[in-house]
């Protein structure tokens, strides 16, 4: 994170704060014309890329297609071997992890449902959380004493700004070097 630096000038008049608001203003211009300039950049070379990587994701999947026939065709019966060591890869099947899916026709609200209905609580996640929007929400009718025997307070910060005014005539940033 970068310093803060230490002021240098002190501002003491309203015309001498209108040309430092004039100069943070330019300043976030020039930032937000870089910044919309790298990002059309990173998005031309995405596109580039995206093309090649779909044409080389084509390629191995039939190649892979090609080698998941010849394994099927000459794998043993022995089912301890699920994969065979070549020269350049290791090929075979690999086992993924145990998932739970619902069946054809059936929701996870209605599984849920059926587990109410038959009595497996065990099988239903009950996530417990300070429901902090509420006490947010209702912040005029508790008072800082009892946020504080509960453990809790209402905190909001000010922060400092000075955003550019857009008015759909802002000039062309030219960075000059910078």
């Amino acid at each position: 994170m970068a310093k803060k630096k230490k002021l240098k000038q002190t501002v003491n008049t309203r015309a001498e704060m209108e040309i430092l608001a004039g100069e943070i203003v330019r300043l976030k211009n020039l930032r937000d014309s870089k910044e919309a300039r790298m990002n059309t950049q990173i998005h031309k070379i995405k596109e580039l890329y995206e093309q090649q990587f779909a044409i080389l994701d084509e390629d191995i999947d039939y190649l892979k297609d090609c080698a998941q026939d010849w394994f099927d065709r000459n794998s043993t019966d022995d089912a301890k071997k699920k994969s065979i060591e070549l020269l350049h890869a290791i090929a075979g099947y690999r086992t993924s992890p145990p998932a739970l899916k619902t069946l054809k026709g059936w929701t996870w609200e209605t599984v849920l449902e059926k587990l109410k209905i038959d009595g497996h609580l065990n099988y239903i996640r009950t996530i417990e959380e300070v429901n902090k929007e509420l006490f947010i929400e209702n912040r005029s009718m508790l008072d800082a004493e009892v946020l504080a025997e509960l453990g809790l307070r209402i905190f909001q910060k000010e922060n400092f700004f000075v955003d550019p005014k857009h008015d759909g005539t802002d000039p062309v940033i030219s960075d000059s070097g910078q």
